[in-house]
């Protein structure tokens, strides 16, 4: 089980969520088992390496990336969140906005210098992954219902199931879904290449995934690492020159 988020960025996170805190996915409301839960798990923080590489890629300073924010706080329904925590289903950004990623000329994702400040809120397809053919979603439509049409069935591949709108930022989710892509007891290459064809736009995934975490022991990052591990907790320019050639995205709340 995923250790869940701390009260204080739930709370900021339903101050957000265009949603209120009903289920994202279904749309139920919040007394009908909805929990929040990290789009990217906090046990990424276990493995440095990453860590440094994201804050890297992601023009952020050293030791500021806290997964435990409300920019990474999804708020869904019990079984939803359960099969999420085992890779069934992922948040698929939109392509638009993953393109904003990516070099429109190189087609390769932008150096931390130019990565993008993007704002909320944001919308996402729900991707079943695995073990999602035997199983439904029900949709509310309105609330409070009024009859049975208020509510829809969608099945595998759940194409039908409306986009979800959410303040989640995209650069979670890709990452999200980078390490499920890489996880080899999750994803198999027969399912990789299935949920290629089915979902083209994951392979924007895997490719900026790899890019984002591959970077921590490049020597830009290295250098950069070093000149700023001296100066944690200091936000002058001359303390993180990177300030000066782009702005932060504040992912630490």
């Amino acid at each position: 089980m995923l250790e869940p988020p701390r009260h204080t960025a739930c709370s900021r996170a339903m101050e957000e969520d265009p949603n209120k805190g009903r289920c994202s996915v279904e749309n139920c409301p919040k007394h009908r088992g909805v929990q929040a839960m990290h789009v990217l798990p906090r046990e990424v923080t276990e493995t440095d390496c990453v860590m440094r590489s994201l804050e890297y890629s992601w023009n952020l300073r050293r030791g500021t990336l806290n997964l435990d924010t409300r920019r990474n706080i999804l708020f869904v329904g019990k079984s939803l969140a359960a099969m999420y925590a085992r890779g069934c289903w992922v948040l698929l950004p939109e392509e638009s906005v993953m393109d904003q990623f990516v070099h429109p000329k190189l087609g390769i994702a932008l150096g931390r210098v130019e990565f993008p400040a993007l704002s909320p809120p944001f919308n996402y397809r729900f991707v079943p992954v695995r073990d999602m053919d035997d199983v439904g979603v029900v949709h509310q439509n309105e609330s409070p219902p009024t009859s049975g049409n208020s509510f829809t069935n969608h099945v595998y591949p759940f194409k039908t199931l409306p986009l979800i709108k959410s303040h989640v930022h995209p650069q979670f989710a890709i990452v999200a879904i980078g390490k499920v892509l890489y996880t080899p007891s999750v994803m198999t290459k027969p399912l990789r290449q299935k949920l290629f064809a089915e979902f083209p736009a994951v392979k924007k995934v895997y490719e900026l995934y790899g890019s984002w975490t591959s970077t921590a022991d490049t020597p830009a990052a290295l250098k950069y690492s070093n000149s700023t591990a001296t100066h944690q907790g200091k936000t002058t320019e001359a303390a993180h020159p990177s300030s000066r050639q782009a702005p932060h995205i504040t992912l630490t709340h």
